[in-house]
């Protein structure tokens, strides 16, 4: 056997070795499931690389693990290795429908013909702690919305209502026009807000009318550097609700669209707004 020789061996044994340790790279959850017990070790590791949602995920077996990817045949589980939820310092989870609350600042209050202003216990709602509107998940910011009631002609159209409370630690304004005289619309103010203080409502064509306070969407606070905090968004969606559960978001660059989120498949590219109709329950990775 010559030296040539020699090392096609040593490397088929080295091969061998790392095969009993690395199980190899798998299309889908359901395929590493497949995975037959006799190719199977304790700390074999796999790679799930989804080329559809371009998720990477590392998996370690383990044949006394209580739950994670179950094998079709034997005992044991694959236990997620990386996930989100080692990348980042926190998840906020929503469920469906959580990302808005039309009245979580304040809960039915009548048109008036004169301008007014809502502060202090005129905010009632339950998103209020000491007279000040909060986010609905601590340390990220909100779209302030205002929604009217169906009354024909007691609104003013084009009338704005201001939305004034805090944002990266200053003082701001975040104004919603309204745009139907009898009502019965939903208007989302034009940025986000940290906390808030105060909603200043132009006056209205008669008192038949009423409006609640809350928010509609969420995003991310900025850092030390003035930039969106990153976040990732993986849906919580049932298997079933999988053709469906869509992310509706904004990117840094101002790119809006709507994304298919398989479930528990992560929105890599990080959003700096998510609007209220993603339809699935997600947790979101910060």
């Amino acid at each position: 056997m010559d030296g040539n020789e020699g090392s096609l061996g040593f490397g088929d044994l080295a091969a061998s070795l790392v095969s009993l340790r690395v199980g190899g790279t798998f299309g889908t959850e359901t395929a590493l499931a497949e995975l037959p017990a006799s190719r199977r070790r304790t700390g074999m590791l796999a790679v799930v690389l989804n080329d559809a949602t371009s998720e990477c995920s590392l998996w370690l077996f383990d044949e006394n693990a209580p739950e994670g990817i179950a094998p079709e045949a034997g005992t044991g589980a694959w236990r997620p290795v990386r996930t989100p939820a080692m990348l980042y310092g926190r998840s906020l989870s929503f469920a469906a429908g959580g990302l808005a609350d039309v009245d979580a600042y304040v809960d039915g209050v009548a048109t008036d013909t004169s301008p007014a202003v809502l502060s202090g216990e005129d905010l009632d709602g339950t998103l209020v702690t000491d007279d000040i509107g909060q986010p609905p998940k601590a340390g990220i910011a909100f779209w302030p919305s205002v929604t009217s009631s169906s009354a024909a002609g007691a609104f003013t159209a084009l009338s704005e209502i201001v939305f004034t409370g805090t944002y990266n630690g200053a003082t701001v304004a975040r104004t919603a026009v309204l745009t139907d005289g009898d009502g019965n619309e939903t208007i989302i103010a034009d940025g986000p807000l940290e906390t808030l203080v105060s909603i200043a409502i132009e006056a209205q064509a008669d008192t038949d009318g009423t409006f609640d306070f809350g928010f509609s969407g969420v995003g991310p606070k900025l850092d030390a550097v003035g930039s969106p905090k990153r976040w990732e968004l993986v849906s919580n969606a049932a298997a079933a609700a999988a053709d469906t559960a869509t992310a509706h978001v904004i990117y840094q660059d101002g790119t809006e669209d709507t994304v298919l989120l398989a479930k528990g498949a992560a929105l890599k590219a990080a959003p700096v707004r998510v609007f209220a109709d993603t339809a699935p329950a997600i947790t979101i990775y910060e």
